[in-house]
């Protein structure tokens, strides 16, 4: 992954790489203690900007 990314591009990747669809909410909440949402969008979408995030550094691997 780019530094930083929206949701939907790593729920993409997590897809691909199960090879299997994944539910956006449930998703969303196993991967919320590992990223951090940022002040930045995407502004190439032809819609809403989504907002852009980071995997967390600070987080503990143990």
């Amino acid at each position: 992954m780019p530094p930083l990314f929206t949701l939907s591009e790593l729920q993409r990747v997590y897809e691909i790489i199960l090879g299997r669809e994944l539910l956006a909410p449930a998703f969303r909440r196993k991967l919320a203690d590992r990223v951090t949402e940022t002040e930045e969008f995407n502004k190439n979408a032809g819609h809403r900007p989504s907002k852009l995030y980071r995997y967390r550094v600070d987080r503990d691997t143990n």
